[in-house]
């Protein structure tokens, strides 16, 4: 519409991505339930597009604008940080410190990015990590600024130096996950969107073309994680069915010991039913690579880990099986197999996918 200063753009404040970001954050602080406020927070975060206000970026009118805006990012991306923490076990812990550690060196002196980063390790199994990351804020904060850490730094310090011996989480496991011998360039919106898929799901799905990178995005996310059982790649590739991919399970993850007592008179209805049975209890981290030469065979065996629920019940294992496991695949197809997802109810809230 026309104006006596020239033009105006008249939008619905709806459409405008500012009010929409603050009207999430808003109702994700408001929320009680961690996992509610975490997803509100995603799709809030998920509204940015590089700098507030980047077209305008100098202007007098967009300064207070933006620093105002990039401040409410900040503190949005903390508390989704934070409710992640909350439901994390060790293996999303671990997909958190490797996100966590990009952010406190782009913002090195924001103090609540390292008591994160800290509750993380310490989630994760890596008390010393913890104790270790808070004496390095701590130095720099004395040298930089001549202050001590905060209140509220200072206690999750404290936590992590009284922490009892039979609450640090169980030893890690390093897995086969090979090393990288070249750094990943060009693909860090790949590497902290598979991260922040993984803090939130038990499946992610990794699809594209051939040659399109999958494999060496899931080693790179793979290699930032860390589970008590460990963090295992599974080569599908020379599999034929399900019970290839059982069969390559078995051989990569090696035997967590005899199973539970009452269980070993008890013959395994299908070797996938012996493979839930033998995992039960442990948890791990599963990348399935190159999915395409066994889709029906992986998704069977997938939804089997994932639905272990119900299996671990009838073993009599105790403990919520969602947290337990993770699973997570590379292939090429563009659409889910129709038997696969876990059986919780919820399916929408669990089945998250990855396109390149």
């Amino acid at each position: 519409m026309s104006h006596p200063a020239g033009y105006l753009l008249d939008v619905p404040p709806q459409e405008v991505d500012a009010v929409e970001f603050e009207r999430l954050v808003r109702a994700g602080r408001a929320e009680r339930d961690p996992e509610r406020a975490a997803a509100l927070l995603r799709s809030a975060l998920s509204l940015w597009r590089g700098a507030a206000l980047a077209d305008a970026a100098g202007l007098p009118f967009a300064r207070v604008a933006a620093a105002r805006l990039e401040e409410l990012r900040l503190s949005a991306l903390e508390a989704r940080v934070g409710a992640d923490l909350t439901l994390a076990d060790a293996a999303a812990a671990g997909a958190l410190v490797a996100e966590l550690e990009e952010i406190v060196a782009a913002h090195p002196l924001r103090e609540p990015f390292h008591g994160l980063l800290m509750r993380a390790l310490r989630a994760a199994g890596r008390r010393g990590d913890a104790l270790e990351a808070f004496e390095g804020v701590r130095r720099r904060l004395a040298d930089e600024l001549g202050v001590d850490p905060a209140p509220e730094l200072r206690a999750t310090h404290l936590e992590a130096l009284r922490e009892a011996p039979q609450a640090r989480a169980a030893r890690v496991v390093r897995g086969n996950v090979p090393a990288p011998v070249s750094s990943l360039v060009g693909r860090q919106e790949d590497v902290a969107r598979v991260r922040s898929l993984l803090s939130a799901a038990r499946l992610v799905t990794l699809t594209g073309p051939g040659g399109a990178g999958k494999t060496r995005l899931a080693v790179e996310v793979a290699g930032g994680l860390a589970a008590a059982s460990g963090v295992w790649l599974v080569e599908l590739a020379s599999t034929g069915d399900s019970a290839g991919v059982v069969a390559a399970v078995r051989a990569t993850v090696p035997s967590g010991g005899p199973e539970p007592d009452g269980d070993a008179a008890r013959p395994a209805a299908s070797s996938l039913d012996a493979l839930v049975r033998g995992l039960a209890g442990r948890e791990l981290v599963l990348v399935l690579d190159n999915c395409e030469h066994v889709v029906a065979g992986a998704a069977v065996v997938a939804e089997g880990l994932l639905a272990g629920r119900r299996r671990r019940r009838r073993c009599g294992c105790a403990g919520p099986a969602w947290r337990r496991w993770q699973v997570w695949w590379t292939g090429r197809w563009s659409s889910w197999p129709s038997r696969t997802g876990p059986r919780t109810g919820r399916p929408g809230r669990r089945r998250h996918r990855a396109r390149r």
